[in-house]
């Protein structure tokens, strides 16, 4: 099941999230329950939204842009549903 991150909570430089609009970033939550991880022009960091359940910190997730926003799914679960 896929859920819905906050906006970064790290400075947004211009085209730094340019390259995760157009595919999916395989990461981990931290033990802090967010969302970490580095792109080229600079580390990005999100939470869960306030609606969505936190995942257990160390999960390994994939991050990718839908429809206006971030998402992240566990890994297992996507390839659960790509099989």
């Amino acid at each position: 099941m896929n859920r819905i991150l906050s906006w970064p909570h790290t400075p947004i430089f211009p085209g730094l999230l340019e390259g995760l609009k157009h595919k999916r970033l395989r990461t981990r939550v931290t033990p802090r329950g967010t969302i970490r991880f580095e792109l080229a022009a600079g580390p990005v960091e999100m939470k869960f939204s306030r609606a969505e359940q936190p995942l257990p910190p160390y999960t390994e997730v994939y991050v990718w842009w839908k429809r206006g926003g971030f998402v992240c799914a566990p890994v297992a679960e996507v390839a659960h549903e790509e099989r």
